[in-house]
């Protein structure tokens, strides 16, 4: 049963719930508050003396009890900090935070802060008691709660507890009895606990000194990172060092998993200083089993406990072993042992002091557990890939240890018996028996020396030397020598993994394994089992054993080896030796040695080798090949002087190839050798000849002499060369050597300088071929290939010449190499022999011209007037042929360089000597070759050169017209330039004549892309005229030469009405060019009103069929006098665009076209004056709102039309004022406006877009027709009415517009303001009525009744879930039982809705807001249609409705629906604002969501149902209908919205076919008990989903007549709920909710009171 103040969970409600039980925990120690004192003496007095003697005894009791308490306390005084760790792991706290405990250590206090959920009545009662505790018993706790905490008084002698509502303090000094530890005092306290704190502890300290608080600190400083390890809901603890010793320091333990994980990691954050502790993370790895069957102990009795181990581990997961060993744990550390490398926790019992675990069998029986998760932690980290894996058993406990934990290590080595705990080589798991550790002799490079067999028994590698050492001590046993030979005799086999044989022979494995094998030949019982064994290895890759020397000898491999050379026998000889790179070890030599192998006589050899080599037999590789010759060499073995002696001996070519010696050339850098001169030349076309293989060049035997010989002599004397011979004899003639040919053709460079150097040896055999050589072609400076007799040779007067032309490229000079000195180039004349050129004449210039010529893309200027000026210098100007050849040279052949954009050739035909830069024409060289007297006296007396002329310069203008038109500024600037220079020689009229006629012929204007002739031109124009082009704007400058001597005409008014009657004049008139000089003519008549036109033109434009109009047969031109129209209003515009001539400009141009109308006296065509409204009206109803309105604006129209000077008014005329007196007001449901135009035959009638007001004024009864839709009135108020009651009322002013406008609209100032702003005078004469009131009736229903139960809900979508805002509201009580409530914003209802209640039914709301009364009317008429649209769909689709044929009234629905599509945008826009303070909105959606309801009970044919039903308060909302208009409101005192009694089948069909939710099963069957209907329609313009409320009124009607859900009778009473929604849209939706009370949680969601509803 709960306590009253107290929740389920035993903590209270509020603080005097809490200070009442510690009141009454104080009773129960003896504790007489003065309460109680007051009460005591009341009593008689021997009642007072048992209560108090009674109470005494228990304060003595209890002081006893907490005396033995005080003297059972820990050891340390600083033993506190677990305990409180303690206290805050046994706490409760909630799902969603991080169990957290902080320590804020002060000077004077310590606080023990923690995010629990606080602390309970039996926590309470437990923490003030000595003997109970509230974790008593319970094996997931981490203390006992109760005792421990009593060690605070160690530290402490004040000790305040903040929790919850719980506030109380313990005061306890040494020497004071123990009563007081256990009695709380009630403390009160002026602010709560923040929002992340629980509970907090205060500690004041007993010790006052600061070295206490520095004491303190020190002890927080020597916790342990491990602290919260074990703690079972602690996941992070905060130590703060707050102001002692000027300190503010903290440290951070915090932990993410617990001890159900496999791992675990500790992060410590320090700021500041904190002790040895820095920030970093603790990683570890945990196992736990669960031990069973545990023997009872006092304190512990739970059969079952859970043992923990751990492993620490580093960021990468290996081991990490402290010096100072890892703690025991019962959940908080109990003490470190050094030996101990891995942390254990479990449910110990303990020490008195805490600070050790037992000598008990409980005790003994965890251990065993410990030794058991040691090997279960084993077990998981041997997986592969495992950090641990190899590591593991660093972790064993060091030895000795003592006292309870003694036997630790041997319990973990019995428990690892038996496990498959070892890893293999081959990574398989194996037991500490079963596999061996390998010597380090039988190891080569980690690895073992021989495979393993299928055994496995190989100790993985992994396992470190030290871990190896623990292994043995665990029982692992070293490999034997009969275990090896096995393996041995496997890897000789074909079957092995990996074969010894196999294994290269340079391998130092063989040495490693050479040693193993003495040392096998050493024990006696293997040692005639390895003799047998085929471990040498021969050089043809074979392998024989040591028995099989004693038949087949085998040799060592060198048959040389002195002198620091050593050389194998060749193979290919026949002599079986040792493999040489078995002999190439030291250790393995004297091993082999050991065995009997030899070594073979010199002579042998060199025998064998010449025997094979003469008779072509001999094979083998080049190296082969070098080895035979170098072991000739070094033995002495030369051959004789004859070529057939020579031929003994084969050699190889670097082609690999064996040759001869006489056909083979040396190696050799040299430019003049073989190699470098055929170096381009491929090896396939060397025939017989080739390259010595360079590595004879490299042989270890090349330093050496042997018999008087060195070895590139020994080279010699068997026939190699270094360079080739000049000639060859083939039969009786001499020829070109082969490889001089070859030379003359790769490598031409080199061969006129190999002919010199080796022109000695070359001399005799040249003179046998020098007509072969003078045609032999060579490369010369400038990278050309010429016949060496038309080479030049760069003697130093030549060498001259050439700089000075600066023709270094040109000129063939002979290519020599870099050696070559020319001030020594007459050792070079024996080329003359050959042709080569040496000398300088006059032909050199002609020459050097011609060559020049040939070049195209280079700066030759400069070269050109040299050689122009050589040429002048060395032509005598008497000699008249000569200077007739020059000139007909020139005149034929490109020989003039000049330069335009770039340089060119050119004839002299196509130069002059001066004129202007930018001439293409013609090349004008005089800025080019002026500057030089010898140049300029070889183009004028020479080549006779004239100056330009204006024929060029109209040759030029010719030749651009006839390249690309595209436009460029460089184009124009240059056709400018011409123009300028033209206009400077026409100076005579016979030049300006010739000028004229090219510009007329031709069409030399350049004009943007074009070239047009005077006649294509004006001079300035400001509009596009077709076949008119202006040239101001492009030649500004020019005016004088165009106009003054090209005759271009300059534009004016009158030009432009010649080319506008010109253009429209046209075969295919082209509309926009009329349309542009149109608009030109009208903004130039604009700009200048007095300008003078030539009337002749203006007539015969008039006569000119020249406006564009566009009608229904398109676009055309018509005269003035035919029947058009001038668009002067947009909307008009576009609504008679293509059903009426109109021309055709848009609206927005008329301010360019009117003064070209107003000239051409067409105003009279404008739209605005040709078109009249024409009102249709139909469906009318007089509005009684509208009609005050306008007649309270009576008396303030005809002072404004009096004030205007209107007629209708005169002589103080009062009968148009008593028309608006009584004016009536129509709000048309159809109505429209059609607009006339009237053409000659016929009228063109167009709907108008919008409703113009109809104003009709017949016999003094003055009528006004409005449309009924929002958009229509805000039009016909703003727009048409101001303008048609001017109209109206006879004011021609249009100013007064803007009056009548502010008097219709303006409802932020009284009438009288306005007219005062006006300027509009009072007249008395005018009768001035009373203003009347508008008068709304509603019911006197609050807002939260409306969204509870009569109106729509509040969605998400819809309004924020609010209270109600206040409304600006003023009250005025009536004479009967109604109330006025003038609205001063309609948006604002709370307060109306608060005065409503307090008034009977009904009541009235006068609108003084900021909305037009218009906006009123339309709001209304949209209401209708949307009750129309209502009404329509629940009569629709009712299931079992006739499907025949369609009845007449339901065809003219349905065809009404398509000529009147229902606006559903509208009604949202319209009542979708609904919520909090939105009255009328919220009743309206109500009441149309209940006439949906009622409407559609009625279609399904509900018996006896009928309008007296229907029981809501704001069922009068409907009346606007015609059809209920007669229907009184409901003034009963409503419970339901319908309420309905009987057993109608047809009620019931339509409730399960209307609902998606379970039902009760009685509503399938019939049943003649009448049921009681309560109906509640909860209706919104959203979704299902969206929210709706519930009064609470309605909230209790649910739950009292809520019936039982699997009951098969029918109730008495039955509660529905029937939900409309989309009540917006083309398809309403209903859900009904039947027994709604049963269906919470499961269907609808009910929060707070009053309730939001929100459908699941």
């Amino acid at each position: 049963m709960l306590k009253p103040g107290f929740d389920q969970d035993g903590r209270p409600l509020n603080p005097s719930a809490a200070e009442r039980e510690i009141t009454r925990i104080c009773r129960r120690r003896g504790i007489i508050t003065e309460y109680d004192e007051a009460q005591l003496r009341k009593l008689d007095t021997d009642i007072q003396e048992d209560y108090r003697e009674q109470a005494a005894e228990l304060r003595e009791v209890h002081s006893r009890y907490t005396q033995t308490v005080a003297e059972q306390l820990y050891s340390s005084r600083f033993r506190l900090i677990y305990e409180l760790l303690q206290n805050g792991d046994d706490s409760c706290y909630a799902k969603d935070v991080e169990p957290t405990i902080t320590f804020r250590i002060k000077p004077k206090e310590l606080l023990v802060e923690s995010n629990e959920l606080g602390f309970t009545l039996e926590n309470v009662e437990s923490i003030c008691s000595t003997g109970k505790s509230s974790k008593a018993g319970d094996s997931d706790s981490t203390g006992e709660k109760g005792l421990g905490f009593k060690s605070v008084f160690g530290i402490a002698d004040c000790v305040h507890i903040q929790s919850g509502h719980w506030s109380f303090r313990f005061e306890y000094r040494q020497g004071d009895k123990g009563l007081r530890m256990i009695t709380p005092e009630w403390t009160a306290v002026t602010a709560s606990l923040p929002s992340t704190v629980g509970t907090r502890f205060t500690l004041r300290y007993s010790n006052h000194n600061d070295t206490f608080a520095r004491r303190l600190v020190s002890e927080f400083e020597r916790l342990p990172t491990t602290i919260i390890f074990a703690l079972r809901k602690l996941k992070k603890l905060v130590t703060i060092v707050d102001g002692v010793d000027g300190r503010s320091d903290s440290i951070i333990f915090e932990k993410d998993e617990d001890l159900s994980s496999d791992q675990m990691c500790i992060n410590t954050k320090v700021s500041g200083d904190f002790g040895a502790h820095q920030s970093a993370t603790t990683w570890l790895r945990l196992f736990t089993v669960t031990v069973c069957d545990l023997p009872s102990d006092n304190q512990r009795t739970h059969p079952e406990s859970d043992v923990t181990v751990a492993f620490e581990v580093d960021s990468g997961g290996l081991p990490v072993i402290p010096y100072d060993g890892q703690h025991v744990f019962a959940t908080l550390p109990v003490q470190r042992i050094s030996q101990l490398t891995f942390l254990i926790n479990a449910d110990f019992v303990l020490t008195a002091n805490r600070e050790g675990v037992s000598n008990t069998e409980r005790n003994e029986a965890l251990r065993d557990g410990v030794s058991s998760a040691f090997v279960g932690l084993v077990m998981e980290v041997i997986d592969s890939g495992d950090p641990l894996e190899f590591k593991w058993m660093r972790y064993l406990p060091k030895r000795p240890m003592q006292g309870f934990w003694e036997r630790l290590w041997d319990d973990i080595q019995i428990s690892l018996e038996g496990k498959s705990i070892l890893r293999s080589r081959r990574d398989q798991l194996h037991g500490l028996t079963h596999t061996r550790s390998l010597p380090d002799w039988f190891v080569h490079d980690d690895e073992p020396l021989v495979a393993d067999t299928d055994q496995d028994i190989y100790l993985s590698k992994e396992y470190g030397p030290n871990d190896i050492v623990t292994l043995k001590d665990l029982g692992v046993a070293q490999i034997s020598s009969a275990q090896i030979l096995r393996r041995i005799r496997l890897g000789l086999s074909t079957n092995a993994e990996t074969a010894i044989h196999d294994i290269p022979l340079d391998d130092p494995w063989h040495t490693t394994f050479a040693a193993l094998v003495q040392r096998l030949l050493r024990k006696s019982i293997v040692k005639e089992d390895v003799q047998q064994l085929p471990i040498i290895p021969l050089d043809d890759n074979s392998w024989v054993s040591p028995l099989s020397l004693r038949a087949n000898a085998v040799y060592l491999p060198y048959i040389i080896d002195e002198d620091s050379v050593s050389i194998e026998i060749p193979d290919g000889l026949g002599f079986q030796k040792l493999h040489p790179t078995a002999s190439a070890d030291g250790e393995r030599a004297s091993f082999y040695t050991s065995l009997g192998i030899t070594s073979c006589r010199p002579d042998t050899v060199t025998a064998r080798i010449l025997e094979l080599h003469q008779s072509w037999e001999r094979t083998g590789s080049m190296l082969t090949f070098k080895k035979d010759l170098e072991i000739l060499f070094w033995f002495g073995q030369q051959p004789s002087l004859s070529t057939r002696s020579q031929d003994r001996l084969l050699l190889i070519s670097d082609q690999n190839r064996q040759h001869r010696g006489r056909f083979l050339f040396f190696p050799s850098e040299d430019y003049y050798h073989s190699e470098k001169l055929l170096a381009a030349t491929p090896k396939e076309d060397w025939d017989n000849y080739g390259m010595l293989d360079r590595r004879y060049l490299e042989s270890k035997v090349c330093n050496h002499i042997r018999y008087g010989l060195g070895w590139r002599s020994y080279l010699e004397k068997w026939g190699v060369g270094c360079f080739p011979d000049l000639a060859q004899k083939v039969a009786s003639e001499w020829r070109l050597h082969p490889l001089m040919v070859l030379i003359a053709r790769d490598n031409p460079d080199s061969f006129v300088a190999n002919l010199k150097t080796h022109w000695s040896d070359y001399r005799v055999d040249a003179v046998r071929i020098k007509n072969k050589l003078k045609n032999i072609w060579v490369t010369c400076q400038n990278d050309t290939t010429q016949r060496l007799c038309d080479t030049i040779l760069p003697t130093p007067n030549l060498i001259e010449k050439r700089r000075d032309l600066n023709l270094a490229n040109l000129l063939p000079f002979l290519r020599l190499p870099a050696a070559y000195d020319p001030q020594q180039s007459d050792v070079w004349f024996f080329l003359k022999d050959f042709g080569v050129i040496c000398d300088v004449n006059t032909q050199f210039y002609l020459r050097a011209m011609h060559l020049l010529a040939d070049l195209e893309d280079a700066q030759l200027i400069p070269t050109c007037a040299k050689i122009y000026g050589g040429i002048a210098q060395t032509t005598a100007i008497a000699d008249a042929e000569a200077v007739q050849a020059v000139q007909q040279d020139f005149a034929e052949q490109f020989l003039i360089r000049s330069k335009t954009t770039g340089e060119t050739w050119h004839k002299s035909t196509d130069c002059i000597w001066e004129g202007p830069g930018f001439l293409r024409v013609k090349q004008v060289l005089s800025p080019q070759y002026g500057a030089d007297p010898s140049t300029s006296s070889f183009f004028n007396t020479i080549l006779n050169m004239r100056n330009v002329s204006h024929d060029d310069l109209i040759d030029e203008l010719k030749m651009l017209s006839t390249e690309a038109t595209a436009g460029s500024p460089l184009l124009e600037d240059k056709v400018q330039n011409i123009y300028i220079a033209l206009a400077e020689m026409a100076s005579s009229k016979a030049i300006v004549e010739a000028i004229r006629n090219e510009f007329i012929t031709r069409g030399l204007i350049h004009v943007g892309q074009k070239w047009l002739k005077p006649s294509e031109c004006l001079w300035n124009c400001t509009v596009a005229i077709s076949g008119r082009v202006p040239l101001e704007q492009v030649y500004p400058q020019l005016k004088e030469f165009f106009v003054g001597k090209l005759k271009v005409v300059t534009m004016s008014i009158n030009v432009l009405l010649q080319e506008l009657g010109r253009a429209a004049k046209k075969t295919n008139p082209d509309f926009d060019e009329i349309k542009r000089l149109m608009l030109a003519t009208g903004q130039l008549l604009a700009a200048d009103d007095k300008i003078k036109i030539n009337e002749e033109q203006l007539r015969n434009l008039k006569q000119t069929p020249f406006l564009p109009v566009r009608g229904p047969d398109g676009l055309s031109l018509v005269l003035m006098d035919q029947a058009f129209a001038i668009n002067d209003h947009k909307r008009y515009g576009e609504l008679f665009k293509n059903k009426v001539t109109i021309v055709d400009f848009g609206h927005e141009e008329m301010t360019s076209l009117h003064p070209l109308f107003e000239l051409l006296e067409l105003e009279d065509h404008y739209l605005s004056s040709l078109v009249w409204p024409d009102t249709t009206v139909k469906e009318s109803i007089p509005n009684q709102a509208l009609q005050r309105y306008i007649r309270d604006r009576a008396y303030a129209l005809s002072c404004c039309a009096n004030y205007y000077n209107s007629s209708a008014y005169y002589n103080r005329n009062t009968s148009m004022h008593k028309s608006l007196l009584t004016a009536e007001i129509f709000v048309c449901e159809e109505m429209w406006t059609e607009l006339v135009l009237p053409e000659e035959d016929n009228s063109v009638t167009v709907r108008s877009d919008r409703a113009v007001v109809d104003i009709r004024h017949i016999d003094g009864t003055l009528a006004i027709y409005v449309p009924s839709d929002l958009d229509g009135l805000y039009s016909c108020f703003h727009t048409e009415m101001p303008g048609e009651l001017a109209n109206l009322l006879g004011i021609e002013n249009q100013v007064a517009v803007k009056a009548i406008y502010r008097i219709l609209n303006d409802n932020e100032k009284d009438l009288d303001v306005i007219m005062r702003d006006e300027d509009i005078p009072e007249y008395p004469w005018f009768e001035k009525p009373p203003r009347s009131q508008q008068a709304i009736a509603i019911s006197a229903v609050d807002d939260m009744e409306l969204l509870s139960g009569r109106s729509a809900s509040i969605s998400t979508s819809d309004t924020d879930a609010t209270s109600p805002t206040d409304a600006d509201a003023t009250l005025l009580p009536d004479a009967g039982n109604d109330v006025m409530v003038l609205q001063t914003d309609q948006g604002s209802t709370a307060a109306q809705s608060r005065a409503l209640n307090s008034f009977p039914s009904p009541v009235h709301v006068q609108s003084t807001g900021h909305h037009q009364v218009w906006e009123e009317v339309a709001r209304d008429e949209q209401y209708k249609r949307l009750l129309k649209e209502v009404i329509r769909q629940a009569k629709r689709d009712v299931p079992f409705r006739g499907r025949g044929s369609l009845s007449l009234h339901e065809i003219d629905e349905a065809l009404d629906d398509l000529d009147h599509p229902t606006d559903y945008a509208a009604f949202h826009r319209t009542f979708g604002n609904t919520g909090f303070g939105k009255f009328d909105e919220n009743a309206r959606v109500g009441a149309a969501g209940e006439l949906f309801v009622f409407e559609l009970l009625k279609s399904w044919g509900v018996a006896n149902f009928s309008i007296n039903n229907w029981q809501s308060s704001i069922r009068y909302y409907v009346n606007v209908l015609p059809e209920y208009a007669a229907e009184p409101p409901f003034e009963g005192r409503e419970i339901s919205d319908i309420m309905y009694e009987g057993n109608c089948p047809r009620l019931k069909d339509m409730l399960r076919e209307n609902t998606t939710l379970p039902y009760p099963t009685w509503l399938d069957s019939v049943s003649s008990t009448p049921i009681n209907f309560h109906i509640e329609v909860k209706a919104t313009s959203g979704p299902c989903s969206a929210p709706f409320f519930m009064s609470s009124n309605q909230y209790r009607l649910m739950r009292d007549k809520a019936c039982l859900p699997d009951s098969m009778t029918a109730p008495r009473d039955l509660y529905l709920i029937m939900r409309v929604f989309d009540l917006f849209s083309s398809k309403i939706g209903l859900q009904v909710y039947v027994n709604p009370w049963h269906l919470k949680e499961a269907a609808l969601e009910f929060v707070a009171d009053p309730w939001k509803v929100i459908p699941l």
